[in-house]
């Protein structure tokens, strides 16, 4: 097989450039991933303050379906479902991002006794924190600034927040289909291995259907999506001193049928040098970089990759439409069996 180069070359002007590539592991991460075939970007860079705003604003458009019909679940059957759980859950939502979800899903828990947004972006977690504590001031709630698939900081969270009690793991929105199949397989065992057997997991899917019915939710006509999937580009900006041009970067949103998933691309407009400090990026014409992959699911892929990673279906509750679902897991005793998905 030849060996074909990257479609993006990286030069460094000084030493201590490259210097700065072997401390700065997230700056190593970003240029790894752009140097790549295809060249990627993590969707954590979606998410600054700007970026979260810009989600939000994308789950209020008319042809983002996934919020409605998660919360028509949520304020429908799984009230029923959360009444059959333990009493005294404290509640962790990975990724929260705002309020609105946890808001429906509390009331029918059973006197949960705390509740623990995880988010990356700490004004997030601000807004969070004070809708919650306006809307159910008798409830402790204290936000936990990390990304949830860090396994370093996430584990430890979570073993000492189950010394204290039950928990309830939240992870809503269908964020679990932004991961690869193995990446998804492995925060799911990562979960696992850090709560007790017989910890529940409320997972939030999007299913699969039709890309007509999909289009509108990834490329709305009003270019809120494509300002979220550019924003990536300047929070690098703001981040790393980078000095990328969103404007001459084309957001494509494509549907890959062998995968079961929609892709998310920024495409450039021609030749542009991108400058990270002391290295130089230079982009050859027609390079696309993806930033984010969403993939669907139906209730067999769930259940395969729950077994693979620690946790047991136990119920699958879909909205009217069959659009999205809320599979509960129950964290299975033996988790050293996760394998690639």
């Amino acid at each position: 097989m030849t060996n074909t180069p990257s479609p993006i070359a990286v030069s460094h002007g000084q030493s201590h450039a490259r210097e700065a590539l072997r401390t700065d592991p997230e700056l190593a991460g970003v240029l790894q991933g752009l140097r790549g075939k295809p060249p990627r970007l993590s969707p954590r860079w979606f998410y600054d303050a700007l970026g979260s705003a810009l989600f939000e604003a994308i789950t209020r458009l008319d042809g983002y379906y996934l919020t409605g019909c998660e919360l028509e679940i949520l304020e429908g059957p799984a009230r029923e479902l959360g009444a059959s759980l333990a009493e005294g859950l404290a509640v962790v939502e990975l990724g929260s991002g705002s309020a609105d979800k946890i808001a429906r899903l509390l009331p029918g828990l059973r006197a949960p006794r705390a509740f623990h947004p995880v988010d990356v972006s700490r004004a997030a977690l601000r807004v969070t924190e004070r809708q919650l504590r306006a809307a159910f001031p008798d409830l402790p709630v204290e936000g936990l600034q990390a990304d949830f698939g860090a396994r370093a900081r996430m584990q430890p969270l979570l073993r000492s927040l189950a010394e204290q009690g039950p928990l309830l793991l939240f992870f809503p929105g269908s964020t679990v289909g932004n991961l690869e199949r193995d990446q998804a397989v492995a925060l799911l065992h990562d979960l696992a291995t850090a709560v007790p057997a017989g910890t529940p997991l409320l997972l939030g899917v999007d299913l699969v259907k039709p890309w007509s019915l999909l289009e509108d939710a990834y490329d709305d006509p009003a270019g809120v999506t494509a300002a979220f999937n550019r924003n990536a580009l300047c929070h690098l900006n703001a981040r790393f001193g980078s000095d990328f041009q969103p404007r001459r970067f084309r957001h494509e949103a494509r549907w890959n049928e062998g995968h079961q998933r929609v892709e998310m691309w920024l495409c450039s407009d021609g030749e542009q040098t991108v400058k990270f400090g002391d290295a130089r990026l230079h982009f050859r014409e027609g390079v696309d970089i993806h930033t984010e992959s969403s993939h669907k699911y139906d209730r067999r892929r769930v259940q395969q990759l729950a077994a693979r990673a620690g946790w047991h279906l136990t119920a699958w509750i879909t909205d009217t439409r069959g659009y999205f679902a809320e599979a509960l897991l129950l964290r299975t005793a033996d988790t050293d069996h996760a394998s690639g998905f």
